[in-house]
């Protein structure tokens, strides 16, 4: 099974005050379905741009869709 997992730039990683295979929670705000996914790696590399992973069956039952926006709320290292 994939690793929910955020892809970012090293410029959102500085802004957002992460690094590198941290792992962070994320909330959504899903129209009535609020969740918190937690246990999310953090991916950073020049070549991405700021975008969440899901596995599809946790999007679709949290009502998640493209283009929504999400919150860092949790960092681990």
């Amino acid at each position: 099974m994939p690793v929910r997992h955020i892809h970012m730039s090293p410029a959102d990683a500085k802004r957002l005050g992460v690094r590198d295979r941290d792992r962070v929670s994320v909330a959504v705000d899903s129209e009535g379905r609020d969740v918190v996914f937690g246990d999310v790696v953090v991916r950073v590399s020049p070549e991405f741009r700021l975008e969440l992973h899901l596995d599809t069956d946790e999007g679709n039952a949290a009502g998640v869709r493209e283009g929504m926006t999400a919150t860092l709320v949790h960092v681990t290292r």
